[in-house]
Formats: structure tokens, C-alpha cells, sequence
């Protein structure tokens, strides 16, 4: 049998031990279970001395990009897995204790699971995030972009009146103009 043979057959016992129980080519669930670590009798929650999330801020702005790690004390021995729960609307990218929140929006709470031969531990963190001032600052142009197009109709109004006032005066003119010759032409009747 060659090493690969060998080293194929050391991990199927392996797994069968830890899945099905002790055997005598197997080494004791107990064995790997005291490397697993043990919190202090005065900590109230051993979740949070065996797991914690960390990331470089937990208050971010709108839109930012968020790394959140999930750390743990177990031994480099033991085989664990990750599951991350939080906002199934967020776009993420998880690659084992790593997760990365792509430009958050909203205010999230991020939860870690670690599961292992020691059992599931988790861990939970809050990141808020602040509102950008983008909103504010678009309101403000609507506003005088609104203000300017108003300013621009009551100009274009009153030149109109002016124009309009002007124009009648001139008619007036022209009429009068009209009758000061018509009173002033003499009607001959016959020759």
C-alpha cells in the first residue's frame, strides 16, 4: 500500500471515530476534546470568551466597504467551520472567518458560528452606519435648480407684460395716428 493508500486510510478512521465512536485504532473523542479550551468560571458568557468579531470600525459611514473577522482561541488542531448570519439583502462575500459587507447601507447586526468537536459558539456585533449627506446635498440642488427655473418664469412674465403694454401703446398710437388723418382729409363731392 503506498502513502497515499496509507494517509487515505488514516483519515476515513479518523472520521469514522469521531462520527460512529471510540475504537481501539481510534483516538478517544476525550483526547480531542480536552485540547478544546475552557472559559474562566467567572466569565457569564463563555460564547463570548472562546469567539469574537472584530472589524476596524463598528460605526461606518453610508456606502463603505465592511471586513468582519471571526476570531477564536481553539487549538489549531481542531477542524472548524464557519457560518455567518445577517441580512440576506447585503452583498457579501464570505471566505471562511472573513466576511466582506459590500457598500453597507443600513444599520446590521453580523453573527458568527463557529462549530467544532468542542461544540458551537457564536458571537454577534452590531454595525451602524451614518447617513450620508448625499440626500441633503441633492435636496439642495433641487431646491435652487427649482428656485432659479421660477426666478427665470417670473422674468420671462413681466418681459412679456412689458412687451404686451408696449405693443398696445403702439396700436393706441397708430389709431390715433389713423384719425388725425382721416378728420384731416377733406371730402370733395363733385367736380
Amino acid at each position: 500500500m503506498g502513502a497515499f493508500g496509507r494517509a487515505l486510510l488514516i483519515i476515513v478512521l479518523f472520521y469514522f471515530c469521531i462520527y460512529f465512536g471510540e475504537s481501539y485504532m481510534c483516538i478517544p473523542l476525550q483526547f480531542l476534546k480536552s485540547s478544546c479550551p475552557q472559559p474562566s468560571s467567572n466569565s457569564s458568557n463563555c460564547t463570548s470568551v472562546l469567539v469574537s468579531l472584530n472589524t476596524t470600525s463598528t460605526t461606518v459611514e453610508e456606502g463603505a466597504d465592511v471586513i468582519v473577522t471571526c476570531l477564536h482561541i481553539f487549538p489549531k488542531g481542531i477542524n472548524n467551520s464557519f457560518s455567518w448570519h445577517l441580512d440576506p439583502s447585503l452583498t457579501t462575500d464570505i471566505q471562511n472567518e472573513t466576511l466582506t459587507i459590500k457598500s453597507i447601507l443600513k444599520t446590521v447586526e453580523v453573527n458568527c458560528t463557529v462549530s467544532n468537536i468542542c461544540g458551537n459558539f457564536s458571537a454577534i456585533l452590531k454595525i451602524t452606519v451614518n447617513a450620508s449627506n448625499a440626500m441633503v446635498i441633492i435636496l439642495i440642488c433641487v431646491g435652487a435648480a427649482a428656485g432659479l427655473i421660477l426666478m427665470f418664469a417670473i422674468a420671462m412674465k413681466i418681459s412679456l407684460q412689458r412687451g404686451q403694454v408696449q405693443s398696445q401703446a403702439r396700436m393706441r398710437k397708430r389709431q390715433r395716428n389713423l384719425e388725425n388723418i382721416h378728420s384731416n382729409v377733406t371730402t370733395i363731392s363733385g367736380y
